[in-house]
């Protein structure tokens, strides 16, 4: 989460729209009447813990209400904390989680959605710390998300294991990132505790997007597309189908890169508020 990283939590891609850009105070701090601002942190707060604790090796340490997700894979944006509660004294909790991140080989990096713990953002600025970027955190009604056409050549499946090393190189290659890290990440585990949705086209993989439910909340991580299959409504066929692969889901949510934020808006999500990522 230093300025190396390029997604602190694996944020969605969807290289579909490129308009746009994000501006602080384009939406308020926090503004939804779908869910408060703590329910909100609390899913994504659980289901980075699923994520991490998916790849092999990955743990979670709990400080005093942070939740340090380390993957152990070498990516700072895969080792990093996040606000699960308030802590009790945020100054302490913020300087023991940038410990253990160092300690492990990593700079420190945490993510937060601005507004929701004053106190953490003051101790995190106490620290000499500084946002290195901002995105919109955006919902949806499952129930209300926009059908999607697809060329009638693509199809849609969940992933398989025997899936995972294709979608482990089609992640690679979108984001730009280290293959022994995109195979990290699509573990077989992660299978346990997600649902990993695939675009097909001619026999190949061209597209990716996981859906990870907690309750009757689901966040969705990481849609790729493969360059050669963009501007066709992949993305946008991905996202919608991770949101709604597990029975009883609600409320979808993910953050968003500026760019992207047009093609979920079509699909009905709206932003909420943002996330922070702080690096020092």
């Amino acid at each position: 989460m230093l300025g190396d990283i390029v997604q602190a939590c694996r944020s969605v891609e969807v290289d579909e729209d490129r308009g746009g850009r994000w501006h602080r105070g384009s939406v308020p701090a926090w503004h939804d009447e779908l869910m408060d601002l703590d329910e909100f942190g609390r899913a994504m707060a659980a289901a980075l813990r699923l994520k991490t604790l998916a790849v092999p090796g990955g743990e979670v340490v709990d400080v005093d209400g942070l939740q340090v997700c380390l993957s152990h894979l070498p990516d700072p944006g895969e080792n990093f904390a996040f606000v699960a509660t308030e802590p009790g004294d945020p100054r302490a909790a913020v300087a023991e989680a940038e410990a253990i991140l160092r300690r492990n080989g990593m700079p420190f990096g945490i993510a937060v959605l601005a507004g929701r713990h004053p106190s953490v953002d003051a101790a995190v600025r106490a620290r000499g710390h500084r946002v290195l970027f901002e995105e919109p955190a955006m919902t949806a009604r499952v129930a209300d998300l926009a059908p999607v056409t697809l060329p009638p050549d693509v199809r849609l499946a969940e992933a398989g294991v025997v899936d995972l090393a294709a979608v482990a190189a089609l992640d690679a290659v979108a984001f730009d990132g280290d293959i022994e890290v995109s195979a990290g990440m699509y573990s077989p585990a992660l299978l346990d505790v997600s649902h990993v949705v695939t675009a097909t086209k001619g026999g190949k993989i061209v597209g990716v997007a996981t859906g990870v439910p907690t309750g009757e909340l689901v966040g969705v991580f990481g849609v790729a597309v493969a360059s050669a299959a963009r501007r066709q409504g992949i993305g946008a066929a991905l996202t919608r189908a991770a949101a709604r692969a597990e029975e009883g889901s609600e409320i979808a949510w993910l953050s968003a890169r500026a760019e992207a934020a047009k093609v979920y808006e079509r699909l009905g999500f709206r932003a909420v508020g943002r996330t922070e990522v702080w690096v020092g």
